[in-house]
C-alpha cells in the first residue's frame, strides 16, 4: 500500500512539474516552481483539561492537479515500544510509527520542517 501511495505521489509531482514547465513557471536554474496547498493538524483540547492528541498529520496538495504530493504522520505513541519497555525487554526491530525517540512540543515544528524539505525537492 505504501509503495502504491508513494508512486502516486511521484506521478502527481511530475504532473505538477510538467504543468509549471508548460506555463514557464521556473526558477533561474530552469527548475519548475509548483504551487501547492499545505495543511496539517495536531489537535488539542483545553475544555477542563489540557489534552494533546497522540497523532498529527500534514499534507501537500498540488494546486493544479489537486493530487496529494506528500502526506506526513507523527505519532507520540507506539504500542510495541510501550509493551516491550514496560516488560523490560529490549525493543525488537519493527516498523515504529512513533518516528522520533523523544517527542515533545517541538514535534509539531519537526513535522513542518519535514513538509518544508519535501516541498523544496518534490521532483
Amino acid at each position: 500500500m505504501y509503495e502504491v501511495a508513494f508512486e502516486e505521489m511521484k506521478v502527481a509531482g511530475v504532473e505538477e512539474a510538467n504543468y509549471a514547465l508548460q506555463k514557464g513557471e521556473v526558477d533561474e536554474l530552469g527548475r519548475p516552481c509548483i504551487i501547492v496547498v499545505a495543511d496539517g493538524v495536531w489537535s488539542k483540547s483545553s475544555y477542563r483539561t489540557n489534552y494533546n492528541a497522540l497523532s498529527s498529520v500534514a499534507t501537500i496538495i498540488g494546486y493544479h492537479t489537486i493530487k496529494v504530493l506528500f502526506m506526513g504522520l507523527r505519532n507520540k505513541y507506539c504500542v510495541i515500544c510501550e509493551i516491550e519497555l514496560k516488560s523490560g525487554k529490549p525493543i525488537r526491530s519493527h516498523t515504529c510509527y512513533k518516528k522520533l525517540v523523544h517527542l515533545h512540543p517541538w514535534s509539531q515544528i519537526l513535522l513542518w520542517k519535514d513538509l518544508k524539505k519535501v516541498s523544496q525537492c518534490i521532483i
